[in-house]
């Protein structure tokens, strides 16, 4: 589902390359270009910042998961992976993964039942762009079943 999702933006990024940023966590981002006029870059709006962590923690859990399935481990890989997705379904941050900074945790504080599903909603897409993107098939299939899961729980809405 998700998978599938992913390669339809990748089809629209290659028109609008603003899109990898957020469907693709381990390529650079494009939303800001520095210059030599404006040496600091924009503030960002805290649910962007909140966005950005998630892709990073997606980042470091896929490619943790990934050097443990290389070494013949995929049991550990897949705990892995299902540990960070059954921590953000049940809105909580990743236990073993450091937390957001100050400004996505204060977006997580104010508003959670949007900022959870901020949570939801990005790290589905970046874990469906490991699946869409990793040819082992055992190894897509668990970034894959990471991404549906959290797709369903952020398309379902705030816990009531």
């Amino acid at each position: 589902m998700v998978r599938d999702m992913v390669k339809l933006l990748r089809i629209l990024a290659r028109h609008d390359p603003i899109l990898w940023e957020a469907i693709a966590p381990h390529v650079p981002k494009v939303g800001w270009v520095a210059s030599s006029q404006d040496p600091i870059p924009p503030k960002l709006h805290p649910e962007r910042v909140l966005q950005l962590e998630v892709r990073e923690t997606v980042r470091a859990v896929a490619e943790a998961a990934l050097g443990a399935a290389a070494s013949g481990q995929l049991d550990a890989a897949q705990r892995m992976v299902q540990d960070v997705d059954d921590d953000w379904c049940g809105t909580g941050w990743p236990r073993r993964w450091p937390r957001p900074g100050p400004r996505a945790e204060q977006f997580l504080t104010e508003s959670p039942e949007v900022g959870w599903q901020v949570v939801q909603a990005a790290a589905a897409l970046a874990f469906g762009a490991y699946a869409a993107a990793v040819e082992e098939k055992e190894v897509a299939a668990m970034f894959g079943a990471a991404a549906d899961q959290l797709a369903k729980t952020a398309l379902a809405g705030p816990a009531r």
